[in-house]
């Protein structure tokens, strides 16, 4: 791809605006997701130097849309598995320079134990009797949330068999209770996700989380021109 001098001349335009108003650099952001059309989410610039955003008009507004349909295809043979991108638009006023840069979201995942004593607990009560009864030392309950659901799994895996939470007296309420104490908002945007584990020889219970948190990413500039 290369600018036309209609599009030169549509930027230089724009970034004598976007001086006017304080601004040298200024970007703007298109969102990709794994088999949709490019999405643009407003019609302002973000300022990259920590002002306030810049409104775009028509002309500048239309050419950003131009961009991001012309670098989908692009776009999308470059996304990994996370299925969203985006591409972002730097416009640098004072050198008369425009950078398109590819971004891919990252999700990163921070673990974290909490361990209570199952002595401490009355909620656990029949389904350690129901352990020692059959002489099972562990058991463990996966959970699972983002995207404000979230689920704690209904099987329960003891060293050699299976059953349900539901089975257990009280024991679902306790559970969900000690997953809000631990992360309060484990279900919330990206979520967490992780297990359970009931212990008998160590007389606890044991929470692992995976905790993610995404950021975005730059995976390299796409294209680089002057105007």
């Amino acid at each position: 791809m290369e600018l036309t001098t209609q599009q030169k001349k549509i930027l230089e335009v724009f970034s004598m605006y976007a001086r006017g108003y304080g601004k040298n650099k200024v970007s703007f952001t298109i969102a990709y997701y794994e088999g949709g059309e490019p999405e643009i989410w407003g019609d302002y610039f973000t300022d990259e130097e920590g002002g306030s955003q810049l409104k775009g008009y028509d002309k500048i507004n239309n050419l950003m849309e131009y961009f991001g349909e012309e670098f989908t295809d692009e776009v999308m043979d470059n996304m990994d598995d996370s299925g969203y991108a985006e591409l972002h638009i730097l416009i640098d006023c004072v050198e008369k320079e425009i950078t398109f840069d590819f971004q891919v979201q990252v999700t990163n995942t921070t673990d974290e134990y909490y361990e209570e004593d199952i002595e401490d607990v009355d909620d656990l009560e029949s389904i350690v009797t129901y352990m020692a009864k059959n002489n099972y030392k562990k058991a463990t309950i996966s959970f699972e949330g983002g995207g404000d659901n979230g689920y704690i799994d209904d099987s329960i895996y003891f060293t050699n068999g299976r059953s349900r939470v539901g089975d257990f007296d009280k024991l679902e309420d306790y559970l969900y209770d000690m997953l809000e104490k631990a992360l309060p908002g484990w279900e919330i945007n990206d979520g967490s996700q992780g297990t359970f584990t009931i212990d008998l020889e160590q007389g606890t219970i044991n929470l692992a989380l995976g905790i993610n948190t995404t950021e975005m990413e730059s995976a390299g500039t796409l294209a680089r021109f002057q105007f």
